[in-house]
């Protein structure tokens, strides 16, 4: 594994790794679609012509604009995403 690189912003905390990032948005946030600007600023840095994968840790209880995943995805034509939602009675029940 080469460099690591962690930003901590109000409303998240992004592990950025050499083919990877991990977003885990802090409890209580609300997340709009103008957080997609900070966010392709990071990929542009550390991402620029290299595929990556986004996963979101999801922790805390938080809420999402539905607009904002549009956003995201015109960040980069080759994203790949994942989504964690850590509650493993959830995934049991469906």
């Amino acid at each position: 594994m080469g460099m690591f690189f962690y930003y901590n912003f109000p409303e998240t905390e992004l592990f950025v790794f050499d083919e990877f990032l991990i977003c885990q948005i802090r409890e209580g946030a609300e997340i709009h679609p103008d957080h997609n600007v900070l966010l392709n600023e990071i990929i542009q840095k550390h991402f620029s012509g290299k595929n990556l994968a986004y996963i979101s840790n999801r922790v805390n209880s938080y809420s999402v604009d539905p607009l904002t995943y549009v956003g995201a995805e015109k960040n980069s034509e080759s994203i790949s995403h994942s989504h964690d939602s850590g509650n493993r009675n959830y995934e049991k029940k469906c």
